[in-house]
């Protein structure tokens, strides 16, 4: 093994040991943080299956993450609620999301090149 998958296999060991303790910990604003970098980490994973597997590239991606994310904090706002109950509500974003994609996947699915 080089000297560099030995740094990267340490580095990468360090991260999972840091991401383990950080639910033990009882600082909100930590783990706000953490739920922003796992839902960009999402957006990334799916940024990468759509366009670097298929070979398109698709700007109008983060309609659908929005949309989906604005769902659920508007119904948390509207009914008071707070805390880990707002993670009931995500299902709701997703289904909102997949409705609005059926008629924007359906139109930007079939034209080809610069107007994708």
């Amino acid at each position: 093994m080089s000297s560099v998958a030995i740094w990267r296999a340490g580095v990468t060991a360090a991260l999972l040991a840091l991401a383990a303790a950080v639910p033990l910990t009882s600082n909100a604003t930590l783990v706000h943080v953490g739920v922003f970098v796992l839902m960009y980490v999402g957006m990334a994973v799916s940024w990468n299956i759509f366009s670097g597997f298929s070979g398109y590239i698709s700007l109008g991606y983060a309609i659908f993450f929005g949309s989906g994310l604005y769902t659920v904090a508007i119904f948390t706002k509207h009914l008071n609620l707070a805390g880990s109950v707002v993670f009931a509500f995500l299902p709701v974003g997703a289904v909102v999301a997949g409705l609005i994609a059926i008629p924007v996947g359906l139109i930007a699915l079939r034209v080809r090149r610069h107007t994708f």
